[in-house]
């Protein structure tokens, strides 16, 4: 007389546990397959000294990433907003990414650096996004920790603004005499983009660090 089994398996069927397994495989393998595929989409962000050279060559609005090392939300920025693909695309094909690192490290001359973008942009928090024309004009601002679907949205409302063309031709418009002759005799390379251009209106906070 064969054995019946009993227990919590009896009646499940071999190709059912079998076909569950597969399952299982198959969507680990997808799920290793994409992190792979967003991986190699990251954000390649440029160091925030390449301002005065390379964005001078671009034709692209300034995304500048504010960043505190080590810190929970920048971390969570990383991990989760700038892996996520149609964040990464965007950025990689409507900006160019310039991070900015916290200054509490920083050689004396690079935190001078730092302080004047943290003056000039108003960066009160980290993490914080800005996006500036190549002149440094600043066109929109997104303080503290967003998540992927905020960011993208941010940064497609900025692209395809009106906002953004009228900065930039503002850039290019004539301005005073007085003013240029007197730009052009005291400012010197380091200052053509780091120097405070906001209105002097404005009040300056003090950079986070």
């Amino acid at each position: 007389m064969p054995l019946s089994r009993k227990g919590p398996t009896n009646g499940i069927p071999i190709w059912l546990l079998a076909l569950t397994i597969s399952l299982v495989i198959f969507r680990v393998a997808l799920l290793a397959g994409h992190s792979t595929q967003v991986a190699l989409k990251f954000v390649n962000w440029k160091p925030y000294s390449d301002l005065d050279t390379v964005v001078k060559q671009q034709s692209k609005p300034i995304l500048l990433y504010f960043v505190g090392e080590g810190t929970p939300k920048t971390e969570l920025m990383d991990d989760t907003v700038f892996s996520n693909k149609m964040v990464a695309e965007c950025i990689l094909n409507d900006f160019y990414p310039i991070r900015v690192e916290g200054g509490e490290n920083a050689a004396p001359q690079q935190k001078l650096i730092i302080k004047k973008l943290y003056k000039k942009y108003l960066v009160v928090q980290i993490p914080t996004l800005v996006i500036t024309t190549t002149a440094g004009s600043e066109v929109s601002h997104a303080n503290g920790y967003k998540p992927s679907a905020q960011t993208y949205q941010f940064l497609r409302t900025v692209k395809d603004g009106i906002h953004l063309k009228e900065v930039e031709d503002s850039d290019r418009s004539p301005k005073n005499k007085g003013e240029d002759s007197d730009r052009s005799t005291n400012r010197d390379a380091e200052d053509s983009y780091f120097s405070p251009k906001q209105d002097s209106e404005r009040s300056v906070p003090k950079p986070p660090f």
